[in-house]
């Protein structure tokens, strides 16, 4: 099913488009391992592309479509990886309101996006608009499966390791 996705921001590149295969049929815009916490009907050509500048649904779309690309991205450069969480299902939450943050969280096995102002332009800017941002994201849960121990680390270095590997997944999505 194709799907809007934009690799970086809007205010840096327009959207494209990308297939993600294993979309389940329902209500749920979802895969076996993947969810979207929010309801999103496809267009009228079946598809899940909109128009990132004008429609709300565009949110929705990217951040699912970013984190499914990326799982598939890592599946097929990596292996896939069994979830350590205990969830059957990664949500991804488009918008849970205001803040200028996005974040896994692997007790509930979600990822979160938000918005806010721009303190500079105070335009506002939803993270789940950004497919790097997901990606990012993305790579802390894909590491958390992969070596779950260190998500929870009081030492620096393991957290350090958690922020780069989100930053060299968001490059190898972008």
């Amino acid at each position: 099913v194709k799907f809007s996705l934009n690799p970086k921001d809007i205010v840096v590149m327009e959207p494209g488009v990308v297939t993600i295969h294993g979309l389940k049929g329902g209500k749920n815009v979802e895969t076996d391992r993947i969810r979207l916490s929010t309801h999103l009907d496809a267009a009228a050509d079946g598809s899940f592309v909109f128009n990132g500048k004008d429609d709300p649904h565009f949110t929705a779309a990217n951040a699912f479509a970013a984190t499914a690309d990326t799982k598939q991205i890592l599946d097929a450069s990596f292996g896939e990886v069994a979830d350590s969480t205990g969830h059957a299902q990664l949500t991804v939450n488009a918008d849970k309101g205001r803040d200028f943050n996005a974040y896994f969280q692997p007790g509930e096995n979600t990822i979160k996006f938000f918005h806010g102002a721009d303190p500079v332009t105070k335009v506002n800017v939803k993270s789940g608009d950004a497919g790097d941002v997901v990606g990012h994201e993305y790579g802390h849960k894909d590491l958390n499966d992969r070596r779950p121990a260190y998500f929870n680390s009081w030492a620096p270095d393991p957290g350090a390791f958690h922020e780069s590997y989100g930053d060299v997944v968001a490059f190898l999505g972008a």
